[in-house]
């Protein structure tokens, strides 16, 4: 969650700058992937009918998804009615853009999760690798061969989800591997191979400035998944390092609200950030820092007060009322 806070913040503060630097690639060369390799590790179905499969995930990922387009909407709102701020969208052209979901907004991920997750539940439950293999490579394929032909953005993003499971499964392997594969000392091995690979394929691949699953640009498909894993793999392995990081745990146990909240912030730090002249890479990287800090600063308070709080329901979270003394 925090490599997405960075990613975005070095993207929409000055993307140029960003790339030439190849901060922005590497980081986004794992942030999504690393999402949903760590979904599948915690990927669980066996002995779960898939009624109460699915309505577990609608409240975690579909009811969120409600609340966040609802927040979207509200921003909206406040930067045109009140900032005066001209925006490509009306308020209701923005709805019914997040309803059909084709790559829009930050809530196209939480579309693609609950996809996969949904494909996972029947893709996993057998575990038949072989199976689970065709299938996966048959999709990536196909959504690989609608972007080269142009028939892009499918409703729900559903063109990403195969690429998306690609991760998912890997993450699921791991799980089954963890001592042999999530060593710490191999850390600087994965990462090795990870940033020669993604600088690989950032060469050779003409136009490409970054991988990015949001834009559907993967460059070569072996070397994008092939990074990406490397590069998950790499944190993963760095976090064995950073385990009683209290920053990073609290983050992490509350991955969706940082997720969900941490553009509105940025959105609204952008009206002051454009007014400081950016003609340095030193001033670049110490504007990203403070928005970093800024934008984790404001949306941990959040936390307390929605998990303590039937609020929590619409962000996917269970109410535990407490007992009175």
């Amino acid at each position: 969650m925090f490599s997405v806070i960075l990613g975005h913040c070095l993207e929409h503060i000055n993307s140029d700058m960003g790339c030439k630097t190849l901060l922005l690639p590497i980081v986004y060369s794992f942030s999504i992937p690393l999402f949903f390799m760590i979904s599948g590790f915690f990927h669980k179905s066996e002995g779960v009918g898939f009624g109460k499969y699915l309505l577990k995930k609608t409240k975690s990922i579909l009811v969120p998804y409600a609340t966040f387009t609802v927040i979207c909407l509200a921003v909206s709102a406040i930067r045109i009615y009140i900032f005066k701020t001209p925006l490509d969208y009306t308020v209701f052209q923005e709805f019914k853009l997040i309803v059909v979901q084709r790559h829009y907004n930050m809530l196209w991920f939480m579309a693609v999760l609950f996809l996969t997750e949904i494909a996972a539940y029947f893709l996993l439950r057998k575990r038949n690798y072989i199976l689970i293999s065709v299938v996966i490579a048959i999709s990536v394929l196909s959504a690989f061969l609608l972007r080269r032909y142009g028939f892009l953005y499918l409703p729900w993003s559903i063109d990403i989800a195969p690429f998306a499971m690609v991760f998912y499964a890997v993450g699921f392997a791991v799980r089954n591997l963890e001592e042999k594969v999530l060593c710490k000392w191999l850390f600087p091995a994965y990462l090795v191979v990870g940033l020669a690979l993604t600088i690989i394929n950032l060469k050779i691949t003409s136009g490409l400035r970054y991988v990015n699953m949001y834009k559907a640009d993967y460059g070569s498909l072996p070397l994008y998944f092939l990074a990406g894993i490397a590069m998950s793999l790499a944190i993963l392995c760095l976090c064995k390092w950073i385990e009683k990081s209290k920053l990073f745990r609290y983050i992490g146990k509350n991955s969706l609200i940082f997720y969900g909240f941490h553009l509105t912030v940025l959105t609204f730090l952008m009206h002051f950030i454009r007014k400081i002249p950016l003609n340095s890479y030193l001033i670049y990287i110490a504007v990203v820092f403070v928005a970093l800090v800024i934008i984790t600063a404001i949306v941990s308070i959040l936390p307390p007060i929605i998990n303590n709080t039937p609020l929590c329901i619409l962000f996917g979270k269970l109410y535990k009322k407490k007992a009175n003394k």
